[in-house]
């Protein structure tokens, strides 16, 4: 019960039909009690260390001053009636973190007593702890720990200082607002209206207005961004920008992430964006250039490959990457001489075929030197073989017919060559990399232990079968002559 009760007294004189003495008394003992929830506070033992409220410090005027910053748990809400009251003050020097007790499940309204600061808390005895009220800290300054928000403006007679981050959403103004603005300053007539802008207390920017009211008219006022020096004094606007014309003037050339922008004062012929253009001198790429369109080379190629109408040029091994749909080939010439062009997937670690009506090898007389005849072919032919596979990174699986190159190098050398792709023990692929100079580039583990893959010249060895068909007719030929002898002879 939380409001007083009145004994009835009956009907006078005999009082017969009012409370009987006992009732009475009850009603009195639970004023009583009422009367002792609302009493006037009194003043607890000072707590000078964290520690948990209970309930016998409710009602209670407790003074906190600790040693180091901590915490004050408050008792649970649900031990305490509805309306009991705890008056904390923070008489220390350090900041007073106001808790819940652990697992109980309430929630206070207040999280933390700065020095010089109290607040009136009480319960609804279920699982809340609220601020009746809240006194000021023991001088003019006032800290928020929380959000700050005014719906309404502000006026700032001194110096605004920023610690961490702000929002406001009115209009913050150091003088009389114009407008609706997140900040305003203004200044009068023929003086600048600036921002400055300190670390440590020191000036090291002025971002202003130049308020040239004093020559007539406001038209050629210009934003500028002053550097401060070490001294105080001015090194100079960075920046200007006229306000009639926006035109935007720079005091030394900018960069742009470290770069200094393409213009026609560092460039004879700058690259434009938007319109097409010839180019009069050699532009080099760095990185990926995308071509969303057709790429037309109009000229013809004369002389050597520096000539030509494309030119691939590498420290390395250049080569054409292609792609579609996700898979890609690379068309790479292996340099040296002689080289070779080979078209490879460093992905699955495969070679493409090469799809094509004909396919013409150089064979003119005046181009060969030290010609000499291939002979006894059939006797290094003899237990060669011809075999299927597959290949390890075919999906597919499809067989091919071919050979072994190790099982021809010995007879046949010039028909086995290296090729451009180095291999592990696996038979994957190993791709290298380069720098700007050429030098191959390795990982943690240094140069990987690798070989050239081999490869068959089945266009070459077409030769071979040539010449073993030649020395096949030359046996078939003798032997087709003895037997006519022998056929003479016989009876």
């Amino acid at each position: 019960m939380t409001s007083l009760q009145k004994v009835v007294l009956g009907t006078p004189p005999s009082a017969v039909d009012g409370d009987t003495v006992r009732v009475a008394n009850t009603k009195a003992n639970a004023n009583v009690d009422v009367l002792n929830t609302q009493a006037a506070l009194t003043s607890a033992t000072g707590i000078t260390a964290a520690q948990a409220l209970t309930a016998a410090n409710i009602g209670k005027r407790i003074n906190i001053a600790l040693a180091a910053a901590g915490v004050i748990n408050l008792p649970s809400a649900s031990t305490c009636a509805a309306d009991n009251v705890l008056l904390l003050r923070n008489i220390g020097t350090t900041v007073v973190t106001l808790a819940i007790t652990a697992g109980s499940g309430d929630t206070i309204a207040l999280s933390k007593l700065n020095p010089g600061e109290a607040a009136l808390m009480d319960t609804d005895g279920v699982h809340a702890w609220t601020v009746l009220m809240r006194g000021r800290t023991n001088s003019d300054n006032e800290i928020v720990n929380g959000n700050c928000t005014v719906n309404g403006n502000e006026t700032v007679g001194g110096t605004l200082s920023v610690t961490g981050n702000t929002t406001t959403g009115g209009v913050l103004a150091a003088a009389p607002a114009a407008g609706d603005a997140s900040i305003v300053v203004s200044r009068a007539a023929g003086s600048y209206g600036f921002l400055r802008l300190q670390t440590a207390g020191v000036n090291r920017w002025n971002l202003q207005v130049n308020n040239d009211a004093e020559a007539g008219s406001n038209a050629g006022s210009s934003l500028s961004l002053y550097a401060i020096g070490d001294t105080g004094t001015s090194l100079g606007s960075v920046f200007s920008v006229v306000r009639a014309t926006q035109v935007v003037a720079f005091t030394q050339r900018p960069t742009f992430a470290s770069k200094t922008p393409w213009d026609n004062g560092n460039l004879v012929n700058p690259a434009t964006l938007d319109t097409a253009q010839t180019f009069t001198a050699a532009k080099t790429f760095g990185a990926a250039t995308l071509c969303n369109g057709q790429v037309t080379v109009a000229t013809n190629s004369s002389g050597s490959y520096t000539a030509s109408t494309i030119n691939l040029s590498s420290p390395a091994v250049p080569g054409f990457g292609f792609n579609a749909g996700g898979f890609g080939a690379t068309l790479a010439y292996a340099g040296g001489s002689p080289g070779a062009f080979q078209f490879m997937d460093f992905q699955r670690s495969s070679y493409y075929p090469i799809v094509c009506s004909t396919l013409t090898q150089a064979s003119d007389a005046a181009l060969k030197a030290d010609v000499a005849q291939q002979t006894e072919v059939l006797e290094k032919l003899r237990g060669k073989r011809t075999v299927t596979y597959v290949f390890k990174s075919d999906p597919s699986k499809a067989r091919h017919i071919g050979v072994i190159a190790q099982e021809w190098q010995g007879d046949f050398p010039e028909l086995v060559v290296g090729t451009c792709a180095d291999i592990d023990e696996e038979g994957d692929f190993i791709a290298h990399q380069y720098d700007a100079d050429g030098n191959e580039i390795f990982g943690p583990n240094g140069k990987p232990e690798s070989r050239q893959a081999l490869g068959f010249n089945y266009a070459n060895a077409s030769a071979v079968a040539l010449q073993a068909a030649i020395e096949l007719q030359d046996k078939l030929d003798a032997a087709l002559a003895r037997i006519a002898k022998l056929e003479a002879k016989a009876p």
